[in-house]
């Protein structure tokens, strides 16, 4: 039978036996079980942090040069193309 003659909305039989109710039900809780663990996934995904480990702020304000701030640890850099704040002491005056 070429697809000329074939009407656009018959299908061509299903091979097999149909399905009995306990099937259609399995395969719809198998489809549900599906769905809610992509969900679950995409929840995780995009309620879980960037970086948990990595929370430590740094001051939100322009240091003086080489300034220590003990409080988040953190020194000012003022060479260029820094000019930002880094964690930990500033290093040594020889070493700047």
């Amino acid at each position: 039978m070429s697809s000329k003659t074939r009407s656009k909305k018959t299908r061509p039989p299903r091979s097999g036996k149909k399905r009995s109710p306990r099937q259609l039900l399995l395969n719809r809780i198998g489809l549900v079980v599906v769905a809610a663990f992509v969900a679950f996934a995409l929840y995780v995904i995009f309620t879980t942090p960037p970086n948990p480990g990595n929370t430590r702020r740094l001051p939100d304000r322009v240091g003086e040069p080489w300034e220590y701030d003990a409080r988040f640890d953190a020194y000012w850099d003022p060479r260029p193309g820094h000019e930002h704040w880094h964690e930990g002491r500033p290093p040594a005056p020889d070493e700047q």
